[in-house]
């Protein structure tokens, strides 16, 4: 490349909602496609990924597979989105563990105030592997790919 050659410009958008998008898929492939809440297996269409802690509260932790948990479409929209408060204290009672962890992690991340590129392309890069080692198509997923 020469002096005069400009870099790429990385989206930091598009990789973040790629990175979220597979980290989905991963979650929903974890859970067997079967609802946390009321144990319902769903067809791979139908199940919903959805975050534990939100996307708002803490976007650094939207790709973290262990913040995303797969819910039927009945538990997401009328138990998750209806009453969120409930839906985090039931899965506290629930799996305090993780819970735990999940809290950690947000507090730890609460310095940095903003994911910077090489830390977005780095979790691209493990979210691809995880998704090659748990046979996961994502071929749609072209951005990371560019990178």
């Amino acid at each position: 490349m020469s002096k005069n050659a400009k870099k790429p410009k990385i989206n930091k958008k598009k990789l973040n909602d790629e990175n979220v998008e597979m980290a989905k898929l991963i979650a929903k492939k974890r859970d067997k496609y079967i609802c946390q809440h009321c144990w319902k297996t769903a067809k791979e269409t139908s199940i919903h990924a959805s975050h534990i802690i939100n996307e708002a509260r803490d976007h650094r932790l939207a790709s973290d597979t262990d913040n995303i948990k797969a819910l039927c479409y009945n538990c997401h929209i009328n138990r998750r989105h209806k009453n969120p408060i409930e839906a985090s204290q039931w899965f506290n009672e629930k799996r305090p563990w993780r819970y735990e962890e999940l809290q950690a992690k947000h507090i730890e991340y609460m310095w940095k105030w903003s994911i910077d590129v090489i830390r977005l392309i780095e979790r691209n890069q493990e979210l691809r592997k995880i998704c090659a080692e748990m046979k996961i198509d994502i071929t749609k997923f072209k951005y990371g790919e560019k990178i």
